[in-house]
Parts: structure tokens; sequence; C-alpha cells
């Protein structure tokens, strides 16, 4: 018997997209119990010249997905610790 593999996904830009991903995946494969936060990008930009919209991108992204994604899922390996 071999193993499954599923394809899911997700604009990690949208706040509501990235917050519902846990329960999504849950639905199609059953409680998760380990989660890798890999996704991230990088716009080539200077400091002096960053646009907001490239960097509130990148902040999306690269931190608040990956928070939102790994408190959902603390959440649900550790109710308790809330």
């Amino acid at each position: 018997s071999g193993s499954k593999a599923h394809i899911i996904t997700c604009n990690l830009e949208d706040h509501h997209e990235a917050e519902s991903l846990i329960e999504k995946v849950n639905d199609m494969c059953g409680v998760i119990d380990i989660l890798v936060n890999n996704a991230s990008s990088f716009e080539m930009d200077n400091f002096t010249n960053v646009q907001h919209q490239n960097f509130q991108k990148q902040m999306d992204v690269n931190f608040y997905s990956n928070m939102l994604l790994s408190r959902k899922f603390v959440k649900q390996t550790a109710p308790d610790r809330e």
C-alpha cells in the first residue's frame, strides 16, 4: 500500500486564507501532527527605495501568515496552552 499526497493551495498574503489553512488540511487529511512553515517571499529592492506594498507583502507572507498558522496549529495540538 502506498502513501497519499495532497496539493493544497493558499495565498499567504490573504490573512483569512492563511487562518483557514489548518482547518482545510484537517478536513482533507485528518488532524495533522506536524507543521513546516517554509513559504517565503522576497522582492528585490533596496532600503531607500522600498515601496510600502512590497514591504507589506513580505511581512504578510514571511511573518504574519507563519504566526497565524503556528497559532492555529498549537491550539489544536495543545488546547490547554492558549
